[in-house]
């Protein structure tokens, strides 16, 4: 008999609580491995020790509290699955709904970036210098324009009487109101106040005088 077989069949005298001493198979074996001699000894003290302890009473109503202990743990587990289920379906109804309870307000704000984001992405620009006259270009600039006006105040309407000829009265009101608005320019600048103001209205009457009507 190997180790291995005399352990499964010492075992099976124990669970049929059969002394080991009683099987020869055994105790021929334990004789001849020193190691199987000393669980076989080591099983006769167990034994020994259970034969002289009393037996424990014994409850009458034993059975019905272990039929009720597991009809109530048995109830503690169906609580617990119920509630582990129902925790399942309001976790999976919060994710379903929640991309709808967003609404596309949330979309835009998630989607549009930050000003952090923008004041890094933006790369600042300089400031453009403001354009600036020197002073005697802006003198240039006044003799320019003085230089025009004058021009124009020598021949206030010469280049509308061709024209008011060719249109009659309709292009008239238009000519005069370019001689008050040259006329009032020229008298704004400095030493032009004191000039002597044209009177368009004396020179569209005598251009009607000289004028064939249409």
């Amino acid at each position: 008999m190997q180790c291995a077989e005399f352990e499964i069949r010492l075992q099976d005298a124990l669970d049929r609580r059969i002394d080991p001493e009683s099987d020869d198979r055994l105790v021929d074996h334990a004789e001849r491995c020193e190691a199987c001699r000393h669980v076989v000894y080591g099983q006769r003290l167990l034994l020994d020790g259970l034969r002289v302890q009393a037996e424990p009473p014994c409850s009458s109503h034993i059975g019905h509290q272990v039929l009720d202990r597991l009809a109530s743990d048995s109830a503690r587990r169906t609580r617990r699955r119920r509630l582990v289920f129902a925790l399942a379906i309001a976790v999976a109804l919060f994710v379903a709904v929640l991309p709808f309870a967003r609404g596309p307000r949330a979309d835009t704000a998630t989607a549009r970036p930050s000003a952090k984001v923008l004041a890094i992405a933006t790369v600042p620009q300089p400031p453009l210098p403001k354009p600036t006259m020197t002073a005697g270009e802006t003198e240039e600039f006044r003799l320019l324009i003085r230089q025009l006006l004058d021009q124009v105040s020598l021949r206030p309407l010469e280049g509308f009487e061709s024209v008011d000829r060719v249109a009659g009265k309709s292009i008239r009101p238009l000519a005069i109101t370019f001689h008050f608005a040259f006329d009032t320019l020229r008298r704004t600048l400095p030493g032009q106040g004191s000039a002597e103001p044209t009177h368009p209205q004396a020179r569209s009457l005598r251009s009607d005088a000289a004028s064939p009507i249409i």
